[in-house]
């Protein structure tokens, strides 16, 4: 069976290709360093490859084979090893790319397992924040959400100045019903870049409708946030409403607020399926 094998060898990176060795293979190594390609050794019969390493940076090496017989076989995914290089060691590495900032919301959806999950309520503290980010690297997005409300824990914006600071792009999904426009204003002053509001409730609506315009009046760029991939300016917000899941009484005036929207506001909507954790997704809006 084929392998990779990674070393370090007085401060220069190793991958290595082992076991298995068909003679009919040919190989690829790419080399990461902090998720930018540094090496690449295209197909061919080399079975190693190496790289000159800087201290306390993250590092990844992939390894890909090829039947040279048969050209059109597609390539296969041998490995895909990362590892921290500090103080001449490698370590493997642990990426971490959410923090749920408090498993507490202020919603009780019917598709969301947070109102009956059992375990321990709590919010993050300082300490396991910046357990975290230490876990993170230069360049990467965080998720600063998973099931619980984000904007209820009062540190909120500390923690987003802490996250850019290092570098990385905070991300908050928010249901809406707490942003302000001073809360916003905030939110954006420390750093962030990255926000989803998911319109389960009319506030929810009316929360993005007050982002799009704050925006609008500041004029700063927004761009939707499917469309991340596309841009890296730190001055660009990436935003968008993602419909999910709607109470029925409330489905008739949120669907009237929808046919207000100006064209620019309407085009940072987005129509999702919501999930369905806790074995229920009833009263969904469905795009026409």
């Amino acid at each position: 069976m084929m392998q990779l094998e990674v070393y370090n060898e007085q401060s220069v990176l190793y991958g290595k290709a082992s076991g298995d060795m068909n003679e009919d293979y040919i190989y690829a190594f790419y080399v990461y360093e902090n998720d930018e390609v540094m090496e690449k050794q295209w197909y061919s019969e080399k079975r190693i490859v190496q790289y000159a390493m800087k201290n306390n940076n993250v590092y990844r090496i992939a390894l890909f084979v090829k039947d040279r017989v048969n050209a059109d076989n597609k390539p296969q995914i041998i490995s895909s090893k990362e590892y921290r290089y500090c103080d001449n060691a490698l370590t493997p590495y642990i990426r971490i790319e959410e923090m749920e900032m408090t498993n507490y919301c202020n919603l009780n959806c019917k598709n969301c397992p947070t109102p009956t999950t059992k375990y321990r309520k709590g919010f993050m503290d300082d300490r396991t924040v910046l357990m975290t980010l230490s876990y993170t690297k230069k360049g990467q997005t965080l998720n600063y959400h998973r099931q619980g409300e984000a904007l209820l824990h009062k540190d909120l914006e500390k923690y987003i100045r802490w996250g850019v600071d290092i570098g990385i792009k905070p991300v908050i999904s928010t249901n809406g019903v707490l942003l302000t426009e001073d809360r916003l204003r905030c939110l954006y002053h420390a750093g962030l870049r990255h926000l989803v509001i998911t319109l389960h409730k009319k506030q929810s609506v009316e929360a993005f409708l007050m982002a799009c315009q704050y925006f609008k009046d500041e004029k700063i760029e927004v761009i939707n946030f499917n469309q991340r991939h596309k841009r890296t300016d730190s001055d660009v917000m990436y935003f968008m409403g993602k419909i999910l899941d709607f109470d029925d009484s409330e489905l008739g005036n949120m669907k009237a607020l929808y046919t207000e929207l100006e064209s620019d506001f309407s085009e940072l909507l987005s129509h999702s399926r919501p999930h369905t954790w806790a074995g229920n997704a009833g009263g969904v809006y469905r795009a026409s």
